[in-house]
């Protein structure tokens, strides 16, 4: 009987020590922000969201930055994406940058007209910012700290240009458009 409590004993103690220890809460890192999944550029949007989804769920996983690095991810660290809809207002990307600025390791800013509105106060509160927009304005009149992942305007038409001089073979000219969002940056 004696020893039984204490064969007892010795597991509630032993499963109470492993409960505590899975009970442990991992650190979060947050990465995200606004993300404009209503309006001109909702499809566009909520593909670079994926990414970000995508992204934090292979670092999670594989504790791997990206496969060719041979650093490690802390294991006891998790990634974890937030983002809220900015509706492609740069009002609402301010709100949303003020609510989430204090969690956040990296803010993502979805277009031009919410760059414009917050370059300078990520630069002022040295928040490092990923973002859609492009253009000399980012860098002018000084660098701020958003970094884009497209290349500007000019260059993505010369490289349409330079498909269209390798490849089109029919006689007539061809006829290119450029689609983009009905603000001021879309109509600059």
């Amino acid at each position: 009987m004696v020893r039984k409590v204490w064969v007892l004993t010795i597991l509630l103690m032993v499963l109470g020590f492993l409960g505590i220890c899975e009970g442990q809460p991992k650190k979060k890192v947050y990465i995200g922000g606004s993300f404009a999944l209503t309006g001109a550029y909702a499809e566009d949007a909520a593909a670079v969201l994926m990414g970000f989804e995508d992204y934090a769920k292979y670092v999670n996983e594989t504790k791997s930055l990206a496969p060719w690095r041979k650093e490690k991810w802390p294991g006891d660290i998790e990634i974890e994406v937030l983002w809220r809809d900015d509706e492609l207002k740069p009002a609402k990307a301010l709100s949303i940058y003020e609510e989430l600025k204090g969690r956040m390791l990296v803010f993502r800013v979805s277009g031009s007209p919410q760059a414009l509105a917050l370059k300078d106060k990520l630069a002022q509160d040295r928040m490092m910012a990923t973002s859609m927009a492009t253009g000399p304005y980012l860098m002018l009149p000084e660098p701020g700290t958003i970094v884009s992942y497209y290349p500007i305007y000019t260059d993505s038409l010369a490289a349409i240009a330079d498909w269209f001089k390798e490849n089109w073979k029919e006689s007539r000219k061809p006829r290119v458009a450029y689609l983009t969002a009905d603000n001021p940056a879309g109509k600059s």
